[in-house]
């Protein structure tokens, strides 16, 4: 992936984010030793740069804020020159799946307690299937926020799995 394709990308899919997760939450429902539970998560416009593994840089050299990198893809203001891509890989791993964030609530098949032995995540919980996985931490009281993505199979990266009975979407003043 190219200067000029990384920028497109990054581009689109802040929009497509917007247009179907910002200000969303969702309620995984699942079962786990044969009782329901569920879980609350929240995506925020903060949440976006995270899922991306690009970090955008100021003139000053010091790094911007999630939401002013979220509004500069947005906004078309996004530049080649101020941005980091990570080093390991990852940053084209995750922009080759981002869109398909757009269909949690389809795709999403398990979810499970993160092995912290497995990569050096700052995550706690993954929810996810065979080929993608979406790492959440607890923020409040009451909700998870997206953290990071990968492309991975969940059954790799979890103490254990348990199967998601159904996903509930809403938006946050419905």
């Amino acid at each position: 992936m190219n200067q000029k394709e990384i920028i497109k990308k990054l581009r689109e899919s802040a929009r497509i984010y917007k247009e179907n997760l910002q200000n969303t939450n969702l309620l995984i429902i699942f079962q786990k030793d044969n009782k329901i539970e569920y879980i609350e998560i929240l995506f925020l416009s903060r949440n976006f740069m995270h899922l991306t593994g690009v970090r955008s840089i100021e003139n000053n050299g010091k790094y911007k804020k999630a939401n002013q990198f979220y509004n500069d893809c947005l906004n078309n203001k996004l530049s080649y020159k101020n941005i980091v891509i990570k080093k390991d890989g990852t940053t084209k791993l995750k922009l080759d799946i981002i869109s398909n964030l757009v269909n949690m609530d389809k795709k999403c098949k398990m979810i499970g307690i993160y092995d912290n032995s497995k990569k050096q995540l700052v995550t706690d919980i993954l929810i996810g299937n065979i080929q993608i996985c979406v790492g959440l931490i607890k923020e409040q009281e009451r909700y998870y926020i997206v953290n990071t993505l990968l492309k991975e199979d969940i059954r790799k990266l979890t103490i254990e799995q348990y199967p998601i009975i159904g996903i509930l979407k809403k938006k946050i003043k419905e």
